[in-house]
């Protein structure tokens, strides 16, 4: 008996395997590259946020040792007062009322409570103190650098 024959089975005889298409040598490099350059902006662009998240802050110390610098081109009276402002930063509890204590302690000195820094930190309400800025700024700085803050 003769076998009819189906038109879905001769459909399928003449299927073949899959197969990717014939890649010519300048497409496979131009695909290399671009999927290099793209994971390098990707790379680099997480770099970055990660970075604005991670950085370190700038310690106390430093913070201070920059705002005395920044200081030293002001005119006298306004040194001064800049000076004082890194005192109080300084200090670890500023509304309180022995914050010169507590800075001393922290730094192992006398200078906030007895010391230059102490007559600084009184002289900002009269007029005419004779305080010498480049003396408090030079005390504060030798302070700043013992500071582990």
């Amino acid at each position: 008996m003769a076998r009819d024959s189906d038109p879905i089975s001769d459909d399928l005889a003449k299927l073949h395997d899959l197969r990717f298409p014939q890649a010519e040598g300048l497409d496979i490099v131009a695909e290399a590259a671009l999927g290099l350059s793209l994971g390098l902006i990707l790379a680099i662009l997480a770099f970055r946020l990660l970075r604005s998240f991670l950085r370190p802050r700038r310690s106390q110390r430093w913070q201070a040792l920059a705002a005395l610098a920044e200081s030293r081109e002001l005119p006298r009276d306004e040194r001064l007062k800049a000076q004082a402002v890194v005192i109080r930063q300084l200090a670890p509890k500023a509304g309180r009322e022995d914050w010169r204590e507590d800075l001393d302690r922290r730094l192992r000195t006398d200078f906030f409570s007895k010391g230059l820094g102490a007559d600084l930190t009184g002289s900002l309400y009269r007029r005419g103190s004779d305080i010498d800025p480049a003396e408090v700024d030079r005390a504060l700085s030798l302070l700043l650098k013992r500071f582990k803050g």
